[in-house]
């Protein structure tokens, strides 16, 4: 495995010298970009791009961006987020894993994620990721209208989303999410039901329910800001989120942070990490990192990301750096988007006695048994009650 001293490419990343800093205790998860998607959804503002020839040149980037920093690493969960990783071809997926098996130690990998779009998935690759390793699998169904989904910008149909499940089953997943997508303007709570109806109906281990939101530059964005579309009403998208949480929890999934629901013990151990402030490692064009204080994300965009690696320069932008108190009071916002919640001690360690007390007023928050947790109310305003502590 290299150090930074042996990989003089990057050998100036700020990531190392904070991580060195700190007895080289390793990053427990490690997130990766996957930028491609095979077009552009309405809504999405997250970094991509739809040049896919550039695939071989972002791998081999990202590569080299894996060796400097692999050291830092001992990852008990993997991410690969995008984009649509599912995009790259079972050749490409390989070589990307060949990479991080080679500079990373994989001894201790529990939990390994991709994100997929239906349209990407085929039996071969469904049995490629299962035979490389990963272990579970987020399917963007968003939607099951074809209506809806045409409404968003997506190519994929709700056939599409079902077949996919089925080829995810058949390769032998044991642990698969569905993401949904409620408030996309026009539909109401019959619809958002039939949506809930069709995504428990595939008996998922995991469900991920996000409300839309309008992204200024995004082509809805564009739409809402014309009075072409109307997004919908607060009160509208807090009945359709009350119905998620109804539906889904009769059928077996429980509310274990803001956006998700899981049947006991398949909770995204990768996600979890991140909300109990725990430290992770992004690598990619425009991926977060965590690193002892500081915080940071590599450059946006797939081009600019490889233009840095090839002038052999790190990636990497350090954003900002926390002290002790500002990292243990980001840890006690970051756990009220939990059921379980935080330890009181850590609430009044983090000096937010005062803010939590009038949020329990409030009925946002309660305690029991020595713990601080969000209510009903309080999953509702989530915002409100991270506004109130920072």
């Amino acid at each position: 495995m290299l150090s930074p001293e042996g990989n003089t490419a990057l050998s100036s990343d700020p990531r190392w010298g904070i991580f060195r800093a700190g007895a080289g205790e390793p990053l427990p998860s490690l997130y990766v970009h996957v930028p491609f998607c095979p077009f552009r959804c309405a809504y999405c503002d997250f970094d991509f791009t739809t040049r896919t020839a550039s695939v071989d040149a972002y791998l081999a980037a990202l590569a080299v961006e894996v060796r400097a920093v692999g050291g830092m690493l001992h990852p008990e969960t993997l991410f690969f987020g995008g984009g649509t990783p599912s995009l790259l071809s079972e050749g490409a997926f390989a070589r990307l894993a060949d990479t991080l098996r080679a500079e990373i130690s994989w001894d201790r990998v529990a939990e390994w994620s991709i994100e997929v779009n239906p349209e990407t998935v085929t039996p071969e690759k469904a049995c490629a990721w299962k035979g490389l390793g990963v272990t579970r699998v987020s399917l963007g169904a968003q939607t099951f209208s074809d209506e809806r989904l045409a409404a968003l910008g997506r190519r994929a149909r709700a056939a599409d989303a079902l077949g996919a499940w089925e080829i995810l089953r058949a390769a032998g997943f044991k642990n698969l999410n569905v993401d949904l997508i409620y408030g996309i303007p026009g539909t109401g709570v019959s619809e958002w039901r039939e949506d809930l109806d069709a995504a428990l109906a595939l008996g998922p281990d995991h469900v991920s329910v996000y409300a839309l939101t309008v992204e200024e530059k995004t082509p809805l964005g564009i739409h809402v800001r014309r009075g072409e579309t109307i997004p919908v009403s607060e009160e509208l998208s807090a009945a359709l989120y009350q119905e998620a949480v109804e539906r889904l929890s009769g059928g077996g999934l429980l509310r274990y942070e803001v956006s998700n629901f899981a049947r006991p013990g398949e909770e995204c151990r990768h996600n979890l990490n991140t909300w109990h402030g725990g430290e992770y490692l992004g690598c990619g064009a425009s991926a977060a990192s965590f690193v002892g204080p500081m915080r940071g994300a590599n450059v946006r965009g797939e081009g600019l990301y490889r233009k840095a690696i090839a002038q052999k320069r790190s990636a990497f932008r350090s954003e900002r750096t926390l002290d002790s108190a500002e990292r243990l009071r980001e840890r006690v916002v970051l756990g009220l988007r939990l059921a379980e919640g935080v330890p009181e001690g850590d609430v009044q360690a983090a000096g937010l006695e005062g803010d939590v007390e009038r949020l329990i007023a409030d009925g946002f928050l309660t305690v029991a048994r020595g713990r601080v947790a969000p209510t009903d109310r309080g999953f509702h305003f989530a915002d409100t009650i991270s506004a109130a502590c920072v």
